[in-house]
């Protein structure tokens, strides 16, 4: 007998029924439930011809029975589906229900704050999902183990098995925090998680101690020893593409060999220059993050190792208890003109002011950096040189510079910074209070903004090259967008104590007169610029006034912290958006 009518007619239904069932639609009219009511009669009949050919079937032709029972139970799946359209309690069919589960999971937020994974949930809510469920490899692949909780309760780590167990070969994208102490979880979760490193992909490690080094050089050796990670490659680690090693101290030699699909590599700890040189995977690497490096007197050493880089950070998170050799000495640093310099593909760069030293920069050039963020944390040394040969060095690279952060940098080296980069089109700056100037009026308070928009808003007359004219400019002529972010709760817990929000509303009534100031500043330089010379002055403030309706400022959006109150603020032409996050 010849099926494949049946099904070609049976599967055109089975899809409208999908339809119907994804889009929630619910069969009401005469004519579709008898469509619906005829599909079923006609499946009947035919499940009755699959049933008797099967049965009457010899076992000489096993394919040709097999091709029956497939068919059989295709059609009994789409009877299913169809008796769902009309049921009192709906029952989704699974491939819907998949389509359901990978939407929420792409949606899914940070497990770190979950005590149960998404899975899981699915797994225990209905009787009909756990084999939905559980034969989808690529949903159990993301793992994320808090060891300090397994201390707690030791039987939470059968969870952590049981999503190493039905990830089966997916790659694996794991988040494990926690201490590597004597009989620590931590490390039965590294045990296992080092049998599968040929499938990691994603690995993010937030475990310190003074054990794991040593526990991770044994396994290490183990593995190599028995090659129980795999059999057709003698590569380490891979499959890794992102390792984010935090304070965690690897062994050397893990990262000496192997690696070669690694792009993302950061830690948050000291790396030596004897260590970086033996890595094999820096030709690939396209984002790098240290804590900070030493070991060499210039930064050219470790990013010509890097071809490829493109986002670049030094970043200090482990906290300042080494300088560099060059800051402790005060010696200064010989540089070697015969050298040509390097130009790297970096884009973007994050820097630590307190982890750079004089010279730094030497052989450096960026040409196609476009995003630069500046930290500056308080008991640093002086940033006044680091930044300066930060800026000459983009000066000589032809840098073109588009977005600029700032973070507790003084607004006078920000402004130094910034006038010497008129390409920057985004500028954000953040900085706590009590800095610098104190808030006019007041004897208590300072407001670090005040030289900032004072800046942003003053003139520059630039000499024009073909006669003795000048050019009047603002400072960052092609700013667009600007984001305030004022840190003061951070500095008032510790110098203001309870009066932090008394203090941060001072501080923001303050920056809320000045900058209206600044922008009319800024647009009264613009139409200055455009303006003849001999156009009576109460006709150039007429049209100031009216400037905010007829064309716009340069300066478009300003994005402020919470709690300013923008409603405030007159309108000037100017966006203003009150960024909650900040």
């Amino acid at each position: 007998m010849s099926n494949r009518s049946f099904l070609q007619e049976d599967n055109s239904f089975n899809e409208i029924a999908l339809n119907w069932l994804r889009n929630g639609y619910f069969p009401r009219s005469s004519l579709e439930l008898a469509q619906i009511n005829a599909f079923l009669e006609d499946s009947k009949s035919t499940l009755a011809k699959y049933d008797e050919e099967i049965a009457n079937d010899t076992a000489e032709d096993f394919a040709y029975t097999t091709d029956l029972r497939m068919a059989r139970n295709l059609l009994i799946s789409y009877m299913a589906n169809a008796q769902a359209l009309t049921s009192a309690v709906r029952k989704i069919p699974a491939d819907v229900l998949c389509e359901i589960f990978e939407l929420v999971l792409s949606t899914d937020g940070n497990p770190q704050y979950d005590n149960v994974t998404f899975h899981l949930k699915i797994n225990f809510s209905s009787p009909t999902c756990p084999t939905t469920v559980t034969t989808r490899p690529a949903w159990w692949s993301s793992i994320f183990v808090d060891t300090s909780v397994l201390q707690i309760w030791p039987k939470k780590i059968n969870l952590f098995l049981r999503h190493i167990s039905l990830s089966a070969n997916a790659p694996l994208t794991f988040v494990v925090s926690g201490m590597a102490v004597a009989d620590s979880p931590s490390f039965h979760v590294l045990d296992t998680l080092l049998d599968h490193s040929f499938r990691w992909h994603r690995a993010y490690l937030r475990i310190v101690g003074p054990d794991c080094l040593p526990f991770i050089e044994r396994k290490m050796c183990s593995i190599l020893q028995t090659g129980s990670t795999q059999e057709t490659s003698s590569e380490y680690l891979p499959n890794l593409k992102f390792l984010d090693a935090g304070r965690t101290q690897l062994p050397a030699k893990l990262l000496s060999f192997g690696c070669s699909k690694l792009q993302t590599f950061k830690v948050s700890s000291r790396l030596s220059w004897s260590t970086f040189s033996h890595y094999s995977f820096t030709e690939q690497l396209r984002t790098f993050e240290v804590g900070a490096p030493f070991g060499t007197d210039f930064l050219v050493d470790f990013i010509c190792r890097m071809p490829l880089l493109e986002e670049f950070s030094i970043c200090g998170r482990s906290g300042v208890y080494v300088l560099i050799n060059a800051f402790e000495t005060g010696a200064s640093v010989e540089v070697d003109t015969a050298l040509n310099p390097y130009h790297s593909k970096i884009t973007t760069l994050s820097v630590s002011l307190g982890w750079l030293w004089p010279g730094a920069w030497t052989r450096l050039r960026l040409p196609h950096l476009r995003t630069l963020t500046i930290t500056c944390k308080e008991g640093w040394l002086p940033p006044h040189q680091i930044l300066r040969e930060l800026s000459e060095m983009l000066c000589q690279s032809n840098s073109v510079l588009q977005n600029l952060a700032f973070k507790d940098v003084p607004s006078d080296d920000a402004i130094t910074f910034l006038a010497s980069h008129p390409s920057v089109s985004h500028l954000t700056y953040t900085a706590r209070l009590g800095l610098e100037v104190p808030i006019p009026g007041y004897n208590f308070g300072y407001c670090v903004y005040d030289g900032l928009f004072h800046s942003l808003g003053a003139a520059r007359f630039i000499p024009n090259d073909v006669d003795s004219s000048f050019t009047t400019s603002s400072v960052a002529p092609n700013l667009h967008t600007l984001h305030i972010h004022n840190d003061s709760r951070t500095a008032t817990k510790s110098h203001c104590h309870d009066y932090s929000d008394y203090w941060d509303s001072l501080s923001h009534c303050h920056l809320l007169r000045e900058i209206p100031s600044m922008i009319q500043s800024r647009l009264r330089i613009a139409t200055d610029a455009t303006e003849p010379a001999d156009v009576p002055e109460s006709e150039t403030t007429c049209r100031l006034l009216e400037a905010p309706n007829t064309q716009r400022p340069e300066l478009r959006t300003i994005v402020l912290g919470k709690g300013f109150g923008c409603h405030r603020l007159v309108p000037l032409g100017v966006t203003f958006v009150v960024d909650e996050s900040m």
